[in-house]
């Protein structure tokens, strides 16, 4: 049987009340504890991250072994371009 992920307990300090308030309704609208709420947004938060960080060396890697002289703002300025 495959053994749990280890987990700690974490609290929350001086959470200004308009945001508690939106994390209150966003957890009620995806059926989750508050607590599962923050966890989910945090860890997507994080994959979104380490996915980033793997496409830009990917392409980085790409463009080395092509010899392209994109710069990486220019990179960068075509990915914002792309998420609008």
């Amino acid at each position: 049987m495959p053994k749990e992920p280890k987990s700690v307990n974490l609290s929350l300090k001086n959470v200004p009340t308009d945001l508690y308030e939106q994390l209150k309704k966003r957890a009620g609208q995806h059926r989750r504890s508050m607590n599962n709420e923050i966890v989910h947004m945090l860890d997507q938060t994080i994959q979104r991250e380490q996915d980033e960080e793997r496409l830009m060396k990917n392409i980085a890697d790409l463009k080395s072994s092509m010899n392209w002289k994109t710069t990486d703002e220019e990179i960068q300025a075509a990915k914002i371009e792309g998420r609008k």
